[in-house]
């Protein structure tokens, strides 16, 4: 199993004047580079919730199928295709009236429709793949502990601009943005 992004947000969970009110700057030399700390919050918050924020597109890819496929990322808006090398090699796609698509579960899921089984696919890695859309919308659907938590995460790295300081690591998420984040790590089996 490999999950691949494959189309990056269109914008960011909060702007510069947020993550700036936060940090307490009021100079513009360092819009720049509170841009980039803005990206790298939502990255990481991303990665310890395990969730997309605003919305991106994703490519799960797999080895063979399951009766049951959780989409990781959640939350999922919608499956946009299924995908995959049928016995001679060619690639096929799956008709969505032969599969359900959960999305009101977390994480979504993916089952065959009632009547139909998963077609047979051809013995190599990665014959599957499965694109869909995740995200809470855009940045104002994204909920607050999130943001807040990405506020925390900006104002400690733009304050600290070393990584290792009094024996804290600064360029991971501060312990006050976990406590926001804990709650809502989600679950994949």
């Amino acid at each position: 199993m490999a999950l691949t992004r494959v189309q990056a947000p269109q914008e960011e969970p909060l702007t510069v004047a947020d993550a700036k009110a936060q940090a307490i700057v009021q100079v513009s030399t360092d819009d720049s580079l509170i841009e980039a700390y803005i990206q790298t919050a939502r990255e990481h918050v991303e990665a310890f919730v395990k969730r997309s924020l605003v919305t991106q597109t994703w490519r799960l890819t797999l080895d063979c199928w399951s009766w049951m496929i959780y989409l990781p990322q959640p939350p999922v808006q919608s499956v946009s295709s299924i995908k995959y090398l049928d016995d001679q090699g060619v690639q096929q796609t799956l008709d969505p009236a032969h599969y359900r698509v959960d999305v009101s579960g977390d994480p979504a899921r993916i089952t065959p429709a009632y009547g139909y089984t998963w077609p047979s696919v051809q013995p190599v890695i990665s014959p599957i793949e499965i694109e869909y859309v995740a995200g809470y919308g855009d940045a104002a659907d994204v909920p607050q502990a999130f943001k807040h938590a990405m506020r925390l995460h900006i104002a400690a790295m733009y304050e600290f601009r070393e990584d290792f300081v009094a024996g804290t690591i600064i360029t991971q998420l501060p312990e006050g943005a976990k406590s926001f984040l804990w709650p809502h790590i989600a679950y994949t089996p």
